[in-house]
């Protein structure tokens, strides 16, 4: 099987709108990026759990530049 690495990333609005809540695939990152609030975050998917179930993997992070 080939290794393939994905990163999704949007604001925490975006991510909680979409509707179902997106299941990341196994080692799948998601990044959350908010340059207003300046935060960033992010979950690892273990391809059963959706977006809102998965725990952040590390803390939220404030003062990121977003550029």
């Amino acid at each position: 099987m080939a290794t393939q690495i994905q990163v999704r990333r949007d604001t925490q609005t975006d991510w909680d709108a979409v509707s179902p809540s997106p299941v990341l695939a196994e080692g799948e990152i998601g990044l959350v990026v908010d340059s207003s609030a300046k935060i960033a975050a992010l979950k690892i998917g273990d391809g059963v759990s959706t977006w809102k179930e998965l725990e952040f993997s590390l803390p939220v992070m404030s003062g990121v530049d977003n550029t």
